[in-house]
């Protein structure tokens, strides 16, 4: 067996929260820290499980938070599965969340440890946001996922990591992380990093970057059979199918480490069958940085525009500016490696534009023509 992959990280994060499943074998996860959602229906992507409460499928054992998928005939559904959560029990914005788990393999199974919206602030699904930490498709035992799901239309980019030498993620456990800060999420595997995400937006009136992800998250923990992207059991699938989770932990840094008064809102279940939440926490806001000098971007449009620039060891300026001949830009120095501008009327309603600032003369203090440029991918 593969040691233990101990994961320490930066000094500047503190943990706040934590499970690490040490409580009698057989008992089920501590209801102070979780909670289920339970029910059928296909949670909105044609899945085929029932989600109980039942210790027969979310249990601990050694150490280790135990989900059970099983091959049986329950509520309607042909197979049960558990979809632990920690929804007002363990509710963060910002952070390190981590996750040490050995997944399980199979045809049509399908693990997640993911994130999604406590407040649904912003709207219905995929306008309030959805974090998803680690995915993986059964019949790719040796390769997971990383996504960000915002926006409306529905739009979900992301990453994956694969283990080498025909190794699988049923062997052993493994590290999976993200780092969610303001203006930037990081994904990792036993502390790699392979992805990372720096824009996203939301389609909610009025809502500037960063949400929608500036509001509370929680996590959940569970196993899908079957669905719209694992395909459908066959006769390949082997049942039962566990995932074991030795630990979660959640870390913060100091200025994170705020709970937003909760104002009443409504809100409606979305449409991968999240549960209403009667409560909507305001964001929280990240320290100030220091104001630094002005340079003047040409256009060439009229229209307004939302500028983000900075390089990724510092929060990047984020401010709506006027269209016309020229875009005052707070924040742009030489130093500085890339410029994004988010025109609101763009193609589909929202539209990035993101140029390296090679061409930067800081004697004219001008840009070139940005909407000569082609879109982020």
């Amino acid at each position: 067996m593969v040691p233990p992959v101990e994961v320490t990280p930066n000094s500047d994060w503190k943990l706040v929260w934590a499970d690490e499943f040490n409580t009698a074998d057989g008992s089920q996860p501590d209801p102070a820290k979780w909670n289920y959602d339970t029910g059928g229906g296909g949670w909105g992507n044609n899945e085929l499980q029932y989600y109980t409460d039942r210790p027969e499928n979310a249990f601990i054992e050694k150490g280790s938070l135990v989900i059970e998928a099983k091959k049986e005939s329950y509520e309607g559904q042909d197979y049960t599965s558990a979809r632990v959560v920690s929804r007002q029990r363990g509710d963060w914005t910002y952070g390190r969340i981590e996750v040490r788990a050995r997944l399980p393999q199979s045809q049509a199974i399908w693990p997640a440890i993911w994130m999604l919206p406590t407040d649904v602030a912003y709207g219905a699904w995929p306008e309030s946001g959805e974090i998803d930490i680690m995915e993986l498709i059964g019949q790719q035992p040796e390769q997971v996922y990383a996504t960000l799901h915002y926006g409306s239309p529905h739009i979900s980019q992301g990453g994956s990591y694969s283990l080498a030498d025909g190794a699988s993620f049923s062997d052993d456990y493994h590290v999976f992380a993200v780092e969610w800060e303001p203006t930037q999420m990081r994904w990792y595997v036993d502390d790699n990093q392979y992805f990372s995400m720096d824009h996203w937006f939301t389609s909610s009136s009025g809502a500037k970057f960063p949400a929608p992800f500036d509001r509370r998250f929680y996590l959940l923990l569970n196993i899908a059979i079957g669905g719209s992207w694992p395909g459908y059991p066959d006769e390949n699938t082997v049942l039962p199918q566990k995932m074991y989770v030795d630990y979660v932990r959640v870390y913060q840094m100091p200025w994170m480490m705020v709970t937003p008064e909760p104002a009443v809102t409504a809100s409606s279940a979305d449409a991968t069958g999240e549960v209403p939440v009667e409560t909507s926490g305001a964001p929280i806001s990240p320290p100030a940085q220091p104001t630094l000098p002005t340079v003047k971007v040409h256009t060439g449009e009229d229209q307004n525009y939302n500028l983000r620039t900075g390089p990724a060891t510092t929060y990047p300026v984020v401010r709506q500016v006027g269209g016309g001949a020229t875009l005052e830009a707070d924040g742009i120095t030489e130093d500085k490696q890339w410029l994004e501008v988010l025109e609101p009327d763009g193609p589909g309603g929202k539209a990035f534009i993101y140029m390296e600032l090679t061409d930067y003369d800081p004697a004219s203090g001008l840009l070139p023509v940005l909407h000569n440029l082609p879109p982020d991918p």
